[in-house]
């Protein structure tokens, strides 16, 4: 998965600190179209090896595993839903005859717990350091700085 980043900070370390725009699900730029723009807002800051050389300014594609970043978007958006279900239907079949209370709250416990796997994962996933960034072409050099 590829994305454009600028880069914000470098370090002593050989580093560059960048922040990532997020793009939207359907792929341009959201300032030339006054559809998503008022949805979308926000930016992502990672770390990542200054292999290129880069400066302060600079306009950098970085990449990443996308097997990483599809294995965080299941964790965050289907794990507790898919808990949220388990939870009902196992609830709905060992006691048939319960109020339709019962389920609903298993269910909603499922999702709790989906939730708390979530971010325990994450957090594990962080230490590790697992989701790794590479930056990969100059996109455009700041004549700023």
């Amino acid at each position: 998965m590829t994305q454009i980043a600028t880069v914000r900070k470098l370090t002593n370390t050989g580093f560059a600190v960048v922040e990532v725009r997020r793009q939207t699900a359907c792929g341009h730029d959201c300032k030339d179209c006054a559809g998503c723009s008022q949805v979308v807002t926000g930016e992502t800051v990672v770390t990542v090896k200054n292999d290129l050389n880069v400066n302060l300014g600079d306009v950098v594609l970085i990449e990443s595993q996308t097997s990483q970043v599809l294995k965080a978007a299941m964790m965050v958006y289907i794990m507790p839903f898919f808990l949220f279900f388990l939870g009902y239907f196992v609830c709905n079949s060992l006691f048939p005859q319960a109020s339709g209370n019962l389920p609903v709250i298993a269910g909603l416990i499922g999702f709790g717990l989906g939730l708390f796997a979530t971010v325990y994962w994450d957090r594990r996933e962080r230490k590790k350091k697992s989701l790794q960034f590479k930056m990969i072409e100059i996109k455009q050099r700041c004549s700023g700085t």
